[in-house]
Parts: structure tokens; sequence; C-alpha cells
């Protein structure tokens, strides 16, 4: 049986919404303030949040933030009832993450439809959830220790091997030992560094206040901070010389430290994925409200309908290219750019190769 909780301070309407549920089979409680319907909700885990939003005390927006804000009750579907019908007020209620809005006065048949229909939304997005799940428990199972293994195993075996021999190898070969340990280190910061940064978007994608903290700073000078990941990403995997930078100053609506995860993530796998000697192109212009970057290669390409199938921990081709990592980087590219609801799109390049391109706001549009 389904629980639906009612938050309700007009103690005539919650009882004729109480007997409406529990007479369609449903298990109604009801709460007669917001302090109330919180502690419930905590409590009993309802399936189901009817919520008045004037009320006194802890009104219906203060109980929506805290019922998000909640891991337990965070996924919870959640109706306004209302008989405010200002658009700032819906659009402070979807902002929050309410999931429908029911305006006073409205009929058995409206309230019953708009329960039906979040129930059965609910459930749809927890079957593939679980499925989700399932892809995510086999990809990580089969992929995290290999790439855990393989940069520490680099650095274990040549920090054991220095402590052995260190007293009798030449100065050239030490430094060239140092230069693998370093390189192992940094593999397995960029890691752990992605994987924390993939648990935060995946935390503001269901938190309003969290994900409405990392929208509030832009970037004043794209074009500097473009120049300098590009320029380091080459120096990184020694192909500088393929590098070719063009870049028109503007300013977008994106915090700097997320605009370099996205340049660093496509220019490396735009190397990552082209021989050496073949030139990484990287673009960047005003496009209407818009600030548009593009990534170029002449690798072997990928092709553009797996965009949408990216996701963490998954990679494309793998039985036919070895390759190394968690596919999180276009994972964590994709996610960053939805959030700043920027648009992401990849063509193969004529000839061969990707042409990734990653179109952002302008700050101020």
């Amino acid at each position: 049986m389904r629980t639906i909780l009612v938050i309700e301070d007009d103690e005539d309407v919650r009882d004729n919404v109480l007997d409406l549920l529990k007479g369609e089979g449903f298990f109604a409680l009801g709460a007669e303030n917001g302090e109330e319907g919180l502690v419930a909700a905590q409590k009993r885990q309802p399936d189901l949040i009817v919520c008045d939003i004037m009320m006194p005390g802890m009104d219906g927006f203060e109980v929506l933030k805290n019922i998000r804000e909640a891991p337990s009750t965070s996924a919870i579907p959640f109706i306004f009832l209302t008989a405010r019908a200002a658009r700032s007020d819906f659009r402070e209620g979807m902002e929050l993450g309410a999931d429908d809005y029911l305006a006073k006065p409205f009929t058995a048949m409206e309230l019953l439809n708009a329960v039906q229909t979040r129930l059965k939304k609910y459930d749809v997005q927890g079957h593939w959830y679980q499925e989700r799940l399932g892809d995510l428990r086999n990809n990580l199972s089969r992929t995290l220790p290999h790439e855990l293994r393989t940069p520490l195993s680099s650095i274990l075996g040549y920090s054991q091997f220095l402590l052995e021999i260190y007293d009798s190898v030449k100065p050239e070969e030490l430094r060239d030992m140092i230069q693998e340990v370093y390189s192992a280190g940094q593999r397995l910061e960029r890691l752990i560094e992605n994987y924390h940064l993939y648990a935060q978007l995946e935390m503001a994608a269901t938190d309003p206040a969290r994900r409405t903290s990392m929208l509030n700073l832009g970037t004043s000078h794209v074009e500097k901070v473009t120049a300098k990941v590009a320029k380091d990403v080459g120096r990184d995997v020694g192909r500088s010389e393929d590098l070719q930078v063009q870049v028109a100053a503007g300013a977008v609506r994106i915090q700097s430290i997320y605009l370099e995860k996205i340049m660093e993530e496509l220019i490396r796998n735009a190397f990552k994925f082209s021989q050496e000697g073949m030139p990484v192109r990287v673009e960047g212009d005003l496009e209407g409200e818009h600030y548009v970057l593009t990534i170029i290669d002449r690798g072997r390409g990928m092709d553009p309908a797996y965009l949408s199938q990216v996701g963490a921990f998954v990679q494309f081709d793998r039985d036919k290219y070895e390759q190394q990592g968690l596919g999180l980087g276009l994972t964590l590219v994709r996610r960053l750019v939805e959030l700043h609801q920027g648009i992401l799109s990849m063509e193969r390049t004529p000839g061969q190769g990707l042409t990734v391109r990653v179109k952002l706001p302008l700050a101020g549009a």
C-alpha cells in the first residue's frame, strides 16, 4: 500500500484530501503544519507528499527545501497545493524541486490524476535507476581496480627498485625513473579528482542550493583560460608542436575551474585518440549570446551517436582498442555543460577524426 503524506494547515481541506486518498486505497496521513510534516516525512518515508504553500511558521517552500536537502527524502515526489498563482511562486517551487502544482480549488479527479501521474513517473525512474545502478556496478568492478592498480603499480615498482639500487644508479637513469613515478602519481591524482567532481555533480543534480552556488560565478577571459589549459595539456603529453590555438576574447557564465576541466578533458582526449604529428586545433569565438569552443583532431574519431550514451565508467570500443581511463572525462564535460545551460555536440571531422563543440552562455546573457 502506497503511503501519502498531506501537509495542510486548513483542517477541512486536509481531512477531505485524506478521505479521498484513503477511499482510493492509499495509506494517507496528515500533518497540520510544516514542522510536523517534516518530522513525519523523515520518520515515515512516504511515497509522495502533498503540501500546502501558505502555512504559518514553516511554509511549503521551506518544507520542500528541507525535504530535498535530506538524502533520505530527497527523491520523494512532491505536489504543492496553492491558492497563489503568481508565476514567481511556480518558478520558486520548481527551482526547489517541486514535481507538480494543484491550484485551489481543485477537483477530486485533478488531485487523483496528479497523484497517479507522479507515482507512475517515480516507479519508472526507480526502474531506470536500478538498471543504471546495475550497469554502474558492472562497469565499476571491471574498470576501477585496473585503473587504480596500473599507476599504483608503477609508483610502487619504481620506488622499490630505487630503494634497492639507489647507490649505483646513473643520474640520467634516476631521472627517468623519477619521471615515471611522477607521471603515475599525476594520473592517479587526476583519477581521484575526476571521481570527486563526478560525486559533486551527482549531488548537485538533486540539490537546488548546491546547484545554485555552482552557477554564481563566471569567467571573464575565456581566451586566457583556454590558451593556458591547451598549452599545459600539450606540454604534459609531449605534443606541444601539434597544438594549434586560436580563441577570441569573451566572458562566459561558468566558473573558470569548471571551464578548465571541460577544456582539459576534451583536449586531452583529442591528443589521446590521435597520433603524434597530427594537429589538434582549439578554436573559440562569439556566436550570438553564446561563446563556442571547438576542438578538432585528426584521430580515429568516435561515433557521434555515442554522446547520448556517455556515462561514468563507460568506455566505447574497448574491445577494439586498448585504452586507459574510467570514461569519467566526457561524462564530466557533458554534466558541466548541461548544468550551465550549454550545448555539447560532436561530429566526424571530414576525412578522419572528431570535432567537438561546446556552446556556453555569455556572461550577462
